[in-house]
């Protein structure tokens, strides 16, 4: 069974805690019956503190007499314990009391075998001689003392240190709070002087969480004064068994009689390995090495989480493999931080290896990117087939997998792993930036409330959802522009300067026909005076009444022409009327159908809200059809339009002895023979009075009626010419008016899904507002606004740029257009509605000419598409986008798309499963990974678990890996791959860093400051 070690973990530490000698306020107190030092040794073996600091005044037997009873009882126990010397100085603080502090020591053999003889060469002061010569921390010395009033200067304690000790081997200790506490205060008095001096000499502080904040410099003005940031450990301070009891590893507080606080402990975690080279390491992180509380972040976020956590990793050879092809992977398992674990290794030693094991037994979805788990390399002649891999989770869950397998595309992954082709595709790839987009689009979706998701996986499904009912609703807008442009594109025809030229061309051509024909009426050639008589004339009468009939039965003509003329308009509506009712019952019966499955979803009876198919009675339109139709029919025949048919026409009971045509022209041959029959002066009489008819008639013919329907006719000119400079106009700006309104329609349509963007970006910005500190070298912003780039090149597609007008010549007319552009803010409603209302006024201006506008299109363009292209606004696009210092995703380079998908990854993904990048920092610039992927993955961390692959094992001594994982093939022995971890202050991977090539020179120096190799 493998060892168990992650690095850095949190883990419960007391650093003061006394034992059953301690010099001084000893209340250790027992029984008859108990041993003193059994019962101490058991409570703290049985404690869940795994680190201590034995604390005893001035000197150290207590601590070596506790090793030696506790060794003894417990052999194989894994506490640590190092010594803590308490000590008092002889200055006072503000209550009179005598600051205290206290040195801890590595509990290195070597160290604690100088510190007695330190303590020997430590100098005394006594509370009744300061000028106390010749005394030191010695047994004699302090029993002739006395350790209550033995005292000893800081500045003399810190020069011995130095004189016995390493840097390495002890670290000195004051008290933030509390008795023989001293800290800077806000006042310049010598006090406050004295206390930052203490504090530049001290490396930490015992205190409360109360201190912590102003020993990290985050209040109370101690930033100003320059000093370092420390962390602050509290300590049970236990002096009994009692306090053991309530205090070890626990959060206690004792209330007096009066209610106040008189007693308490706070539980101190420190995150490190249980070596004294980790506390050391915490000195340098203090914020994030250090908590006092219940228990850290992390820790919580495990209990909550436990399945989004990687416990181990674990790769065998499968049963029988005969290790022809090398050893590869035998019974190798590792641990994994729950933080920050870095794998480090030499190129081609292995390091991917165990990153696409992760992603493959994780799910991960970039299969196809694995550098390591891929047919031209491991499982290149099936070799991965002979390998399992066992993922285990921090709940227990375990997957298992052969490394041959493939993940399941469908399956949900359960790490986010960043391979490193995959890394550098989408920052490379600068003429495809589909995948970059849909990285970043994915980490704003997952910003979306879960309960909002619409259940979909991705933020083009969701706002593609969001989209569907929005551009439905839009369409049907469309539609309804698309019939006011055919409308007003008539009234525009017929408004226009041509048409009503033509119209007052043909109303004059009918009027000159009109006088003409007055000019040319009938000729009287009959002698009036021998024509008085012939009313008396039986011929004459009989003649003149077979006129009034043929007058009458015309007159019968003209209403049944006039009837088919609107029989034919209301069997053609109401044909419409009737498919535009059946296309609805099928839309409607469809959208039932859909819709069923959808209820029944939810346990909602379909019949309940459907009542029952739905079933539109159109029997009552075709037989109004069927009416008209016959009645068309009848008067076609009666007009001799159709020859009637006594089979086929049977049903319609016509009389066909009473066809106006039939009528008319018998009457007319009647009146022809009587007329023949007519002499001389009574038959020149009838002739004239035919042509008189025939003229009368012709003018009425070219009059028409009053109301100028009569198509061609002069009053319908005239009223027509009335309407085109009147009426039509007055339509017209009704109808461009309604027009507008429903553009604005659209406008407000599109803006409902800039706002599904806005409240995307809202999300994304408060996240980049709260750390713009650490980004502000990095200007991200997210644009979500309207554009209408494509607007001037479809425009002027439809201009021909040749013809004299508006926009007359290829620059004039870009310039124009530029201008109008220019001048709009599009994301604001009034300004867009603006720009419409210019574009139609310049169109239809035409360059001051009075002339249709259509003129200036293309022969090839139609008036309908172009109005269609301004008005239904396809150009107006939902933009939706990432920019960097102003760059958008197009312009960016490489390093600065690795820079971009370094923040989103870290900064702004709240995703909390494991995340795996391999190799970051080879799309980054040096500036970048010290600037941005270091601060990153310390954020990061915090909310979820992080796995880095890296060449460079500077990047885990920058940012503070809590486990190195070294991996290596040893190829000359089969191929042997084995692990080295541990934290980065331990010794093993100290050597491993060195060993693998160097860093930047950053690295170099924050290496040497930190960890003193």
């Amino acid at each position: 069974m493998s060892t168990i070690n992650r690095g850095s973990e949190w883990r419960k530490w007391d650093l003061h805690i006394h034992t059953p000698e301690t010099k001084l306020a000893n209340n250790f107190k027992i029984s008859e019956s108990e041993n003193l030092w059994d019962k101490y040794c058991e409570l703290i073996e049985k404690s869940d503190v795994e680190v201590f600091g034995i604390t005893d005044y001035f000197t150290v037997d207590s601590y070596f007499k506790f090793i030696g009873k506790f060794k003894s009882k417990f052999p194989l126990s894994k506490k640590v314990f190092f010594p803590n010397v308490e000590f008092r100085l002889s200055d006072k603080n503000k209550d009179a009391e005598h600051i205290q502090f206290h040195i801890i020591f590595s509990n290195n053999k070597e160290t604690t075998e100088k510190i007695v003889l330190f303590l020997s060469r430590l100098p005394l002061i006594s509370t009744d001689d300061f000028n106390l010569t010749s005394k030191f921390c010695s047994e004699k010395d302090l029993s002739e003392v006395t350790f209550k009033k033995a005292m000893v200067s800081l500045d003399v304690t810190i020069e011995k240190l130095k004189e016995n000790f390493s840097s390495g081997e002890y670290i000195v200790i004051s008290l933030a709070s509390g008795y023989g506490s001293l800290r800077p205060g806000k006042s310049d008095t010598r006090g406050a002087e004295y206390a930052k001096e203490i504090d530049k000499k001290c490396k930490a502080f015992f205190g409360s969480s109360k201190d912590v904040d102003f020993y990290l410099n985050k209040k109370d003005g101690r930033k100003a004064y320059n000093l370092k940031l420390k962390p602050v450990f509290n300590g049970s301070d236990a002096h009994s068994f009692q306090n053991l009891t309530d205090k070890l590893g626990k959060n206690f507080t004792k209330i007096d009689e009066k209610g106040q606080i008189c007693d308490y402990s706070e539980i101190t975690w420190i995150k490190a390995e249980k070596t004294f080279e980790g506390l050391q390491q915490v000195l340098n992180e203090p914020e994030n090495r250090v908590f006092i509380g219940d228990y850290p972040i992390v820790l919580g976020r495990i209990k909550e989480f436990p399945n989004k956590y990687v416990d181990s990793i674990e790769i065998n050879q499968i049963d029988r493999y005969d290790e022809k092809d090398g050893i590869w992977f035998k019974n190798q398992k590792t641990y994994i931080n729950p933080e920050l674990t870095v794998i480090i290794g030499n190129k081609g030693k292995g390091k991917s290896a165990i990153t696409d094991v992760i992603g493959l037994c994780g799910n991960s979805q970039r299969q196809k990117d694995f550098s390591f788990l891929n047919v031209k390399k491991f499982k290149k002649k099936d070799l991965a087939k002979s390998f399992n891999s066992i993922l285990l989770w921090f709940d227990g869950n375990k997957i298992e997998k052969n490394l041959n397998d493939l993940v399941d595309e469908n399956s949900i992954e359960k790490v986010k792993y960043i391979p490193q082709n995959f890394f550098e595709e989408l920052c490379n790839n600068i003429d495809d930036d589909k995948a970059f987009r849909r990285e970043i689009n994915d980490v704003v979706f997952r910003h979306i409330d879960e309960t909002e998701r619409l259940n979909k996986n991705s933020f083009d499904d969701f706002v593609r959802e969001k989209q569907t009912i929005i551009y439905d609703q839009i369409k049907s807008i469309k539609d309804k522009i698309s019939e006011l442009n055919i409308d007003i594109i008539e009234k525009q025809i017929k408004t226009g300067k041509n048409n009503i030229e033509s119209l007052k061309s043909n109303l004059k051509e009918k009027e000159t026909e009109l006088e003409n024909l007055k000019k040319n009426a009938p000729v009287k050639t009959y002698d009036e005076s021998l024509v008085s008589d012939l009313d008396n004339n039986p011929i004459f009468i009989n003649a003149k009444e077979i006129s009034l009939s043929i007058s009458s039965l015309k007159e019968q003509e003209k209403v049944n022409f006039e009837r088919l003329t609107i029989i034919n308009s209301d069997i053609l509506k109401l044909n419409q009327l009737e498919e535009r009712i059946k296309r609805q019952e099928i839309s409607i019966n469809d959208f039932i159908k859909d819709e069923t499955l959808n209820l029944i979803e939810f346990g909602i009876s379909p019949q309940k809200v459907f009542s029952q198919k739905i079933v539109f009675n159109i029997s009552e339109i075709a037989s109004k059809i069927v009416l008209l139709e016959n009645e068309k029919l009848t008067i076609e025949i009666n007009l001799g339009k159709v020859i009637y048919d006594e089979v086929f026409h049977s049903y319609l009971n016509i009389d066909t002895n009473n066809f106006i045509n039939d009528r008319i022209t018998k009457l007319a041959s009647e009146q022809d023979v009587l007329l023949n029959g007519l002499k001389g002066n009574i038959k020149a009489f009838q002739e004239f009075v035919k042509l008189e008819n025939e003229w009368k008639e012709k003018q009425e013919i070219l009059l028409g009626d009053e109301t100028g329907k009569k198509l061609n006719t002069i009053n319908y000119f005239k009223k027509e010419i009335e309407r085109c400079e009147k009426d039509y106009v007055a339509d017209l700006m009704e109808l461009k008016a309604d027009r507008i309104s429903l553009s604005i329609d659209i406008y407000n349509k599109k803006k409902e899904i800039i706002d599904i963007y806005l409240s995307l970006k809202s999300n994304i910005e408060k996240i980049i507002d709260n750390n713009s500190d650490k980004i502000k070298e990095y200007n991200i912003n997210i644009d979500a606004t309207f554009e209408i780039n494509i607007f001037i090149i479809n425009f002027l597609e439809y201009i021909n740029k040749n013809i004299a007008g508006t926009f007359y010549g290829n620059n004039e007319a870009e310039r124009i257009i530029k201008e109008l552009i220019n001048s709009t803010d599009i994301n604001n409603k009034e300004s867009f509605q603006e720009f419409l209302e210019d574009i139609q006024s310049k169109f239809e201006n035409n360059g001051g000419k009075n002339e249709s506008p259509f003129i200036q299109l293309k022969q090839n363009k139609e008036p309908l598409d172009f109005y269609n292209f301004i008005f239904a606004l396809d150009f107006l696009k939902e933009k939706y986008e990432l920019k960097l210092d102003g760059k958008s995703i197009e312009q960016l380079s490489p390093g600065e798309r690795g820079a971009a998908l370094i923040v989103f990854y870290l900064l702004l993904d709240n995703n909390d499963i494991p995340l795996i990048i391999d190799q970051p920092e080879d799309n980054l610039d040096n500036h970048s990974v010290y600037k941005i992927l270091v601060p990153f993955i310390k954020d990061a961390k915090k909310r979820r678990q992080i796995i880095i692959v890296t060449h460079n094992p500077n990047l885990a001594i920058v940012s503070d890996a809590e486990l190195v994982l070294h991996v290596n093939i040893d190829k000359e022995n089969k191929n042997t791959f084995s692990f080295n971890v541990g934290a980065i202050e331990n010794k093993r991977i100290n050597n491993a860093i060195v060993d693998i090539l160097e860093g930047t020179e950053p690295a170099f120096i924050k290496r040497k400051e930190k960890y003193g190799f």
